[in-house]
């Protein structure tokens, strides 16, 4: 939930932004939240089937919207990093 409302909030002040790097800082975060939100990974937890798996993915979505997060706010944009991620 808190990664729907960053991205939100944080797409609305950076609306319009002509800067390439924060264009794609966003474009990335809200593919993880998509990444988040739309998939399985809470029915397959409950469900019992492939729980680590969904667990780990749900962790790497959420970490990599958060450094993503931090990069866009302090301005220090590791840009391998970005294009790696």
């Amino acid at each position: 939930m808190e990664c729907s409302i960053s991205i939100h909030e944080l797409a609305g002040i950076y609306k319009g932004t002509e800067d390439d790097i924060k264009r794609r800082i966003l474009n990335q975060m809200g593919r993880e939240a998509l990444l988040l939100q739309s998939s399985d990974w809470p029915f397959i937890m409950k469900t019992g089937t492939v729980v680590q798996y969904a667990e780990k993915r749900v962790r790497v979505h959420t970490n990599l919207f958060l450094e993503l997060k931090e990069m866009l706010l302090s301005g220090n944009v590791n840009e391998d990093r970005l294009k790696h991620i």
